[in-house]
């Protein structure tokens, strides 16, 4: 899930680097030839350093971007980013740093766990994450998102078929790809996790002993967990790509 904005941050990133001395994604081309990226063929011709958009970006998510410069900061040229796409919606700060990196700041807007067009069928996990605090750095050598880190609120938790409510919401990914989700719920006492990375992921629910009913049924018979608690796991159904 979090790995799927990889790409995305990466061609913006790329862009504004490129339009800087470029001028219009147009003339960009024309000078550029063959040894654009093969990205470049989903931004919009009339594209600029000061705003522009992306059609649909190949991989899971499908996201399309929209930029615009926003202001000049003392660190130098602010760009507000938009994402949007099935089950996603985020917009922050970019800005570039010193030596190979930018810096994402400001990530706030939702995402609907259920809706994302990553999944090879809809999976038996819903939950509406509102993000309230994001961050994240890109590595201009390589044009991708190398560390991302989201803070916010979940509602709507649903496991299997049991309803779990809404809680405290943190996710990540890591610069080794591995990525992270994790929901504190029912007043502390369901906690889940989601992890995986570029292959696959799971997903783990842990309960109190004495809330059992918040496990779903048809995940398997559930397993000790740390301290008094039990545990059930579920592979979630991760569409294959070849580009992410």
């Amino acid at each position: 899930m979090i790995r799927g904005l990889v790409l995305v941050f990466g061609l913006v990133l790329g862009l504004m680097l490129a339009l800087l001395t470029e001028g219009r994604m147009a003339h960009l081309a024309a000078l550029s030839g063959d040894r654009l990226p093969g990205w470049a063929l989903a931004i919009s011709s009339d594209a600029t350093v000061f705003s522009g958009s992306t059609a649909p970006l190949a991989g899971r998510m499908g996201v399309s971007v929209q930029w615009r410069l926003a202001r000049i900061g003392p660190a130098g040229p602010v760009w507000r980013v938009q994402l949007s796409g099935a089950g996603v919606r985020l917009e922050g700060d970019l800005i570039i740093g010193a030596g190979n990196t930018a810096r994402l700041n400001d990530l706030r807007g939702r995402v609907d766990l259920a809706a994302l067009s990553a999944w090879e069928h809809t999976p038996e996990f819903a939950a509406g994450l509102e993000i309230a605090r994001g961050r994240g750095e890109i590595d201009l050598d390589h044009g991708t998102l190398s560390t991302l880190q989201l803070e916010g609120f979940a509602s709507g938790v649903i496991a299997g078929q049991s309803v779990l409510g809404e809680g405290r919401a943190d996710a990540g990914l890591l610069a080794d790809g591995r990525w992270h989700l994790h929901l504190l719920l029912a007043a502390g006492q369901a906690e889940l996790e989601a992890t995986g990375d570029g292959l696959g992921g799971i997903l783990r629910l842990h309960v109190d002993q004495d809330r059992a009913d918040l496990l779903p049924t048809g995940w398997g018979n559930p397993l000790p967990s740390d301290g008094d608690r039990l545990m059930v796991s579920h592979l979630l159904p991760i569409r294959p790509s070849d580009t992410d």
